[in-house]
């Protein structure tokens, strides 16, 4: 699958004597595993502006990800293939939301510019210098941000840790965050074609549990008592519930789906948790960034950290107090149907504006165009 280290060196060589070619722009999702996030609402927000100039080329890995999956407009592009070096080395832009590895023999040309949407509006886990990844990562996050034209950001608190960790001095578009868009900018229409494509029955309200992943695929903190929780929901906001399950990836072979009980439905192979937000009334998280997605679009989100004080000791450091956050915290099931009881809209939504506040949101749902408006300045 890999071409050879000469073959490779030879064709960027070659590759980077021929024009480069403005209108062309490259996007790529978590290194090519997935169509979704930022990259993918910039892309299809482009298709949907009509704008025709563009060649609009999506990376994808063929051991990750189906290339059927983009639309008919978009170049699906493998990122083993030798056509992926020459189109990297002549595109006018490339748009990803993780760091580039090394390996894609990217080197920015004059013409060329690098957006970094990076892969959330705001996070509460500290990332890159913050978290202390190590010298070899560091030499590496180093390198790449030396590459990046400019890093969009969803409010001040990100600009501020983009400043302070990412290693870099350039240029911020404080402008909100495509994904973000998404949300905001939903139809009821788009909304019941997720449910079609989900299989899922719109004769129930939707909770998604999406935990994030620790060191070496520990799961003993998913420990909800999942009958419990559906009961809770119908006493509380009535109506029957189901719970979308959403593991991490690197969680897939690790936990038993099986052993679920039937109120529980795996959505972890789902190829996008912005279509399952949207589906969602509701979120239970511990510390996964989309927590602050829920936030910006005014769902409830519930926070279940069971193991708070040994993931901060053995995982990675907070941004944020959680206990200051404008979300319902437990730490157990009985705090967690406590909460959903005594739960109110009005103080939620206090608490929410507050934090917006806080935080510097940028979030109105256009950033979208004004990254179009940015890449049609500088093409």
């Amino acid at each position: 699958m890999f071409l050879s280290n000469i073959l490779r060196l030879l064709i960027i060589k070659v590759s980077r004597i021929l024009p480069v070619k403005r209108n062309k722009i490259l996007f790529v999702s978590h290194l090519g595993k997935n169509y979704s996030c930022n990259p993918k609402y910039i892309c299809e927000y482009l298709l949907k502006s009509g704008d025709t100039r563009f060649e609009l080329v999506y990376l994808y890995d063929p051991t990750n990800c189906n290339p059927n999956i983009f639309p008919k407009a978009v170049r699906p592009l493998n990122i083993y293939s030798r056509r992926f070096l020459y189109d990297i080395a002549t595109c006018g832009f490339i748009v990803s939301n993780t760091r580039i590895p090394e390996w894609f023999g990217f080197y920015p040309r004059r013409k060329q510019i690098y957006l970094q949407t990076w892969h959330s509006s705001l996070r509460l886990k500290k990332i890159e210098k913050d978290a202390n990844l190590g010298p070899n990562y560091e030499v590496w996050a180093k390198s790449d941000s030396k590459k990046i034209s400019v890093i969009i950001s969803g409010c001040t608190f990100s600009s501020q840790i983009f400043r302070n960790s990412f290693w870099y001095s350039g240029k911020i578009l404080e402008i909100g965050t495509p994904r973000i868009d998404y949300l905001l900018n939903l139809k009821e229409e788009d909304v019941i074609d997720f449910m079609k494509k989900a299989s899922l029955d719109s004769d129930y309200h939707y909770l998604l549990y999406a935990p994030t992943f620790r060191s070496g695929g520990d799961t003993t903190a998913y420990n909800i008592d999942y009958k419990l929780l559906i009961k809770s929901l119908e006493e509380k906001f009535g109506g029957k519930w189901r719970i979308l399950f959403r593991l991490h990836p690197n969680l897939k072979d690790v936990v038993d789906i099986d052993s679920l009980p039937s109120c529980c439905i795996d959505m972890s192979g789902y190829d996008d948790i912005q279509e399952l937000i949207a589906i969602s009334d509701i979120m239970i998280t511990d510390y996964s960034s989309c927590m602050f997605d829920m936030a910006f679009i005014g769902k409830l989100c519930i926070l279940y950290a069971s193991d708070l004080e040994q993931y901060i000791k053995n995982e990675r450091n907070l941004y944020f107090d959680i206990a200051s956050l404008p979300f319902p915290l437990a730490k157990n099931n009985g705090d967690l149907n406590e909460l959903i009881k005594l739960f109110t809209a009005n103080d939620y939504k206090s608490k929410l504006s507050k934090f917006m506040n806080e935080i510097g949101s940028f979030e109105k749902g256009t950033a979208c165009g004004e990254i179009l408006n940015f890449i049609v300045k500088n093409k």
